[in-house]
């Protein structure tokens, strides 16, 4: 995949590099197998003894109990993209991919990505259907509500309001241009408003930790796995000021992206989910999240091209780059953004 991605860039997406995609694939594929199938055939021959043949066929079933849940899991989140909605969702929500999601170490998270990735950037696509409206009335924005909260503050002359999650104890997640320039910033709880420190600030990545005090709301549950394009998705905030929403949201993408800071001065590299859904002012800082009610992403903007496309940066990618969070002293929250 990763080859398929560098030799083949130059081309522009279309049937000849898709093709050409798909032949380098099944190609390397094929030979991998067949150095790989030779090259064991070898090996075996040169297991002479009883017990080591014992040994050799033991270890040989222990490994194929291990690749196929792993193969299957690897090329769930492509197909997916591609089958009927009903099938894509039963082929995300089957056992062995749910079972393998769990245990995956995060380095290994992204593989299926990747995977698709040459696929999607060669012309491949799908058209994929809108929210699903039904998703909103699950448990999930229940269980959550208590963990997404508004933030507020005044700013040169401006009331700062947008939401933000806990992801951690008391220290709550938002985006950077809903605190900069920002003052006696606080956050709304069901017991009232509590004041909060902003800890970190990066106008580069748009993401802000505030330290708040007293604040009692669970941490949210980070998704151990990345919503390939089709997933349902919830969007949680709290849009333009008012209270507690949901919104239904649809996956597009999953891919990183040069994207320019909250000032516009210069553009960094963020994984990001673009999705449809209704996301609104205010709704900077909330979470989307998958329909078990982990977090996929921060949410951090709108299309200013389409009002029903929003964008969300990877809570993944972002939770590598979040110091400790032990420290509570304020930090400089910059320029005002208006």
């Amino acid at each position: 995949a990763v080859l398929a991605t560098v030799t083949l860039a130059q081309l522009a997406p279309g049937p000849t590099r898709l093709l050409l995609v798909v032949l380098l694939l099944v190609g390397l594929v094929a030979v991998g197998e067949t150095a790989g199938r030779r090259l064991g055939q070898a090996a075996r021959a040169a297991v002479r003894s009883t017990a080591g043949k014992r040994m050799d066929a033991a270890g040989g079933s222990f490994v194929h109990a291990i690749a196929a849940p792993l193969a299957v899991w690897m090329f769930a989140a492509p197909l997916a993209m591609y089958l009927p909605p009903s099938w894509a969702a039963a082929l995300r929500d089957s056992l062995v991919v749910r079972q393998v999601d769990e245990v995956t170490p995060y380095w290994l998270a992204s593989l299926p990505t990747v995977l698709a990735a040459p696929l999607v950037d060669a012309g491949l696509s799908v058209s994929l259907p809108p929210p699903d409206p039904r998703v909103v009335h699950s448990q999930v924005p229940v269980d959550l509500q208590p963990s997404v909260l508004r933030v507020q503050g005044p700013a040169c002359g401006f009331v700062n309001s947008g939401s933000g999650f806990v992801v951690s104890p008391e220290r709550v997640l938002t985006n950077a241009h809903v605190v900069a320039g920002g003052s006696n910033v606080s956050v709304s709880t069901p017991s009232g408003p509590l004041p909060a420190t902003v800890i970190e600030f990066d106008p580069g990545l748009d993401f802000a930790v505030l330290a708040v005090p007293g604040l009692t709301a669970p941490p949210v549950t980070p998704a151990p796995q990345s919503a390939g394009p089709g997933a349902d998705a919830i969007v949680l905030g709290y849009p333009e000021g008012g209270g507690y929403t949901a919104a239904a949201a649809r996956v597009q993408t999953h891919s990183s992206v040069q994207v320019p800071d909250i000032y516009h001065r210069e553009t960094s590299e963020r994984t990001i989910y673009t999705v449809k859904s209704s996301i609104r002012e205010g709704d900077s800082g909330g979470a989307l999240v998958d329909t078990r009610g982990r977090i996929l992403g921060l949410v951090f903007g709108v299309d200013r091209g389409d009002n029903g496309t929003g964008f969300a940066v990877d809570l993944r990618f972002l939770l590598g780059r979040l110091g400790q969070g032990h420290a509570a002293a304020a930090v400089d929250t910059g320029p005002c953004v208006h």
